[in-house]
């Protein structure tokens, strides 16, 4: 199959949905049944702000075109000369320096398995616990 002929057919079913579309539209609105006639209203208004909105767009994108001046934002300027800041050297005292004891650089993580494991031991060692102290 061509592309040409692809393109056909796209073309065709498109040109069909919207046949029936417009059936459809007319379909509600002929009767002149209240809610047909709203639903149609709904829909003839969201097509022109389609529409309104499509041009607008189109408006926009062309205006960025026509410019006559560049911008300001755009022209060449000097860079500032770089700022020689004088930075104190502070000995960084916090509390837990003080303290005496080292602590972890990284907190350990513990898996879900890890923790029903670890569960299930506690459990069965409470119930032997339990079944000890029924004996005596």
């Amino acid at each position: 199959m061509s592309v040409l002929s692809r393109k056909k057919v796209i073309d065709a079913v498109g040109a069909c949905t919207a046949i029936a579309g417009v059936l459809l539209l007319a379909a509600m609105v002929i009767p002149a049944d209240p809610l047909g006639r709203l639903v149609g209203t709904m829909i003839g208004v969201s097509f022109v702000a389609g529409i309104v909105g499509a041009l607008v767009r189109a408006g926009v994108t062309h205006r960025g075109h026509v410019r006559r001046t560049p911008r300001a934002s755009l022209l060449p300027r000097e860079a500032p000369p770089p700022a020689a800041v004088a930075m104190l050297h502070v000995a960084d005292a916090t509390a837990s320096e003080f303290d005496g004891h080292a602590f972890p650089t990284f907190a350990s993580v513990v898996s879900l398995t890890e923790a029903q494991v670890e569960r299930g031991r506690s459990a069965r060692q409470l119930q032997k616990r339990r079944e000890a102290l029924d004996r005596a």
